[in-house]
């Protein structure tokens, strides 16, 4: 009796199913027949990068599929973070004839991924959505598809600095040996879950090579793939901060990538506009009182495209200000690049800087505020600052000079407040120029002045020249000579 229930149940339920199957399939026709459909074809051929061929790739699978969900597991190639895996249901399947085409008919319109699939080359997924007849030009790299990437690694310098040689990078002092340029190991996308047999992808970690005397390097057999073409190639050594390209990578191809190299310095500050960085840096964080204190500008373009900036003669400003305080130590406005440009052009990835004239402080303060800029109100965001400590000696070193003249050991501009003047020392024959400025960066042109001097002592009556009891920041400037004085002697704000 149970036997006979049972058996009645089965066929009961196998007819429900039948039933429901039939429902199913019946409503899945009944949807395809009116759903809109396209077509999707194109043709498949080898990417060979600039050459000027064409080869078909025939024999090729391609398969229409849709994407179902995606699963995250360990990644197994490579030590690093877990990789999405994606599955997929396929719909369709075709090959490539003799001419490298393809084609799908009566496809409902909606989202697909083509798979390709060759012996002889890397698997290429590429999404499109179907909401009309579509055309596709697919082109698949080689399983052996290399590139070998050469260049020159140059010393970055100031435009029209004395030694300056033009290079594809600009304005560079000489080449950089003994640098390390390498292709950093990429992370590898999601990867395409298939029961059909997928072809090897080349995956590698990292290659390097090294400068020789030259500056220049190779990088033999790089690997090219979808996922690695565009490549980010550095250069590092120690003493030069690292650069970085990015380079198009061609198949059985050489690309030249060239680097401008800065020596590094270790006190920055940086500040970034719409992408495009301003860096200003001194090659120290602390210096002694009266030491050589160098600074450098730098423009960088982070950015995908080209920054245009009007300089109207490459023109520069410095400014050197006691932390904390209003008093303006050293100011240069208006430096100019002696290689004059009116406008500045920067490409994706390129910069451009400037070696501000070393100063020496010999002030009581004990910090420093340095700020550069391009010059022009249109460029006020180009402003960036730099703070640097000064070591101040527990007793100064003074000699006695001539009449009311005490002179500090080594300078060739002191001053008088007896006699309110300004007192040069020249030790040799030259051109000096000697100009003045207000706190707030103002040329005072009455207290400034330039011409050849002769060997020996030279006196400047500061009293003659108009100014009263003030603040005046002097600024001496000769071959191989650059020297800030700040005096209490001339009301500049009048």
């Amino acid at each position: 009796m149970e036997d006979g229930m049972s058996r009645q149940k089965t066929v009961a339920l196998r007819s429900c199913v039948l039933i429901f199957g039939l429902l199913t399939a019946s409503l899945y026709a009944s949807v395809s027949v009116n759903s809109p459909t396209v077509t999707i074809k194109g043709n498949v051929t080898e990417d060979v990068g600039m050459k000027k061929v064409l080869i078909v790739v025939t024999n090729a699978k391609v398969y229409l599929k849709q994407s179902s969900y995606q699963i995250y597991t360990a990644q197994s190639v490579a030590p690093g973070p877990k990789m999405p895996i994606i599955l997929y249901n396929y719909i369709d399947s075709t090959t490539t004839g003799n001419s490298g085409a393809f084609s799908f008919s009566n496809v409902a319109q909606g989202s697909y991924t083509l798979g390709f699939v060759s012996d002889k080359y890397q698997a290429l997924d590429v999404p499109l959505n179907a909401a009309v007849d579509t055309t596709l030009s697919v082109k698949l790299l080689p399983l052996n598809a290399y590139c070998t990437v050469t260049g020159t690694v140059y010393e970055a310098t100031s435009p029209g600095v004395i030694g300056c040689a033009p290079s594809p990078v600009g304005c560079v002092v000489g080449t950089v040996a003994a640098c390390t340029i390498s292709v950093p190991r990429p992370i590898i996308p999601p990867a395409p879950a298939s029961t059909e047999p997928m072809p090897f992808l080349p995956y590698y970690f990292g290659y390097k090579a090294v400068t020789n005397s030259q500056g220049t390097y190779t990088l033999d057999s790089v690997p090219v793939t979808y996922f690695t073409r565009n490549a980010t190639i550095t250069a590092k050594k120690n003493g030069f901060a690292v650069e970085t390209k990015q380079a198009l990578l061609q198949p059985q191809e050489a690309v030249s990538v060239y680097f401008a190299m800065q020596k590094s310095y270790a006190n920055m500050s940086v500040k970034m506009v719409d992408n495009v960085s301003f860096t200003i840096a001194t090659d120290k964080a602390v210096y002694n009182k009266n030491q050589a204190i160098n600074v450098r500008y730098t423009i960088k373009n982070n950015s995908m495209a080209s920054v245009t900036y009007t300089l109207g003669g490459c023109k520069y400003d410095m400014l050197a200000r006691e932390s904390g305080g209003d008093t303006a130590y050293w100011y240069l406005k208006n430096r100019a690049c002696p290689l004059i440009i009116e406008y500045l052009v920067l490409a994706p990835g390129d910069s451009t800087l400037m070696d501000f004239p070393a100063f020496f402080y010999s002030d009581t303060a004990r910090s420093l505020a340095i700020t550069a800029r391009m010059s022009g109100a249109a460029y006020n965001q180009s402003a960036v600052s730099v703070t640097i400590a000064i070591t101040q000696p527990l007793t100064p070193t003074l000699f006695p000079g001539t009449g009311n003249e005490r002179m500090k050991k080594g300078r060739m501009m002191t001053y008088s407040s007896a006699s309110k003047s300004l007192h040069l020392n020249i030790l040799e024959p030259r051109f000096l120029s000697v100009e003045a400025y207000t706190l707030s960066g103002k040329k005072i042109k009455e207290a400034s002045l330039e011409g050849f001097y002769s060997a020996g002592e030279h006196f400047i009556n500061l009293t003659e020249r108009g100014l009263s009891d003030g603040i005046v920041v002097f600024h001496l400037v000769g071959q191989r000579l650059n020297e800030t004085l700040r005096v209490n002697s001339a009301d500049c704000g009048k």
